[in-house]
Formats: structure tokens, sequence, C-alpha cells
């Protein structure tokens, strides 16, 4: 696991305390006070001031969106490989990779519902980010809010409509705004 801080004695040069990718900043402000003297408490106020200047904050962190597809199209059947956010004051980065099968009426959209509300909620507008579309081959896409439904639409780059049955998905990351 990759260290992004470590807190060294200026008197010894031994580590006092070690941050990692998956430790949120409450538990290594909890450990650095457990451990205050002279040689940390400057950590200590480091720390204090970054919960501060980056209000709410979290590690990554898994949800379980819900899914379905515009028009009479329905999307069921479907896994999330993968499905988890990161918040850091009033941005929302999430990843999400799903596959499912597709049925009813071809049409243009294939949804998932966000794991926080965006602070925008007009149509066609979330955020931005990159994303793939698998339907037997990869194709590229695009995607935005849909006020009607509270959800994300995931379009094709033509916003033609998706072929029906297995095997059909999208993997994406974005970043939205939250309130």
């Amino acid at each position: 696991m990759a260290t992004i801080a470590r807190v060294t004695s200026p008197k010894t040069g031994d580590v006092a305390i070690e941050a990692y990718f998956n430790t949120d900043l409450d538990t290594v402000y909890t450990e650095i006070n457990g451990n205050l003297d002279n040689d940390n408490i400057d950590a200590a106020a480091a720390i204090a001031i970054s919960k501060t200047a980056l209000g709410t904050y979290t590690v990554w962190t898994t949800y379980a969106p819900t899914f379905d597809a515009s028009g009479t199209m329905t999307f069921t059947s479907v896994t999330a490989h993968i499905a988890r956010y990161c918040q850091i004051g009033k941005l929302v980065t999430l990843q999400i990779y799903a596959t499912g099968t597709t049925g009813g009426t071809a049409a243009a959209g294939l949804r998932f519902s966000l794991p926080i509300a965006p602070a925008y909620t007009t149509t066609n507008y979330v955020g931005g980010g990159c994303m793939a579309i698998t339907t037997g081959d990869s194709r590229g896409g695009f995607f935005a809010y849909s006020s009607s439904s509270s959800k994300v639409v995931v379009y094709l780059y033509d916003q033609g409509d998706y072929g029906l049955g297995a095997s059909t998905g999208f993997s994406l990351q974005m970043t939205y705004e939250v309130a």
C-alpha cells in the first residue's frame, strides 16, 4: 500500500505516524492527538487545517446503484462489478462498471443512480468524465443527468439505440458537484 503521509520526529528521525490512502483524516488526527508531544504537534495542526479546508471527505466507498433503461427497454440481471465513490468537499468522483441484459424495445439510454444527489438537477448536466460502452464491441459514449428519472443516462456516442441481449454494459469515471 502506498504511503500518503509520513510524520517523523525532527529529533530522532523515528516515524511518528503514517497515513495510507485508505486511512481517513479523523483516524490520523485521533492517532496523533493520542500521542501528542512536541515532535508531532505541527502534524496535528496541519491535519486539523486540512480537515477544515476539505469539509466533507470520504475514502473510496462502495455503493449499490439502481439500474434501468429509457423508454420501454429493460436493463436486468445487472452486475455492478465496480460501484464506488470518493467525496472531497463538494466534489464527488465516481467509478462504475456494470453489465446486464437489455430487453423490450431498443432505446437510447441505460440509467443508474448516483450515491449522493447532485447540486444541479437540470436535465443534461451533472459533471464530466470518460467512459466506454460494451455491446459486444467497445464504443465511446457520453452521459447526462435526467431530472425526470433522477439518474444518470448513459448514451452511445451517436445517441443510437442499444442492441438487445446479454453482455451490455458500460464503465465510466465521472466527477460532479453536490449541494
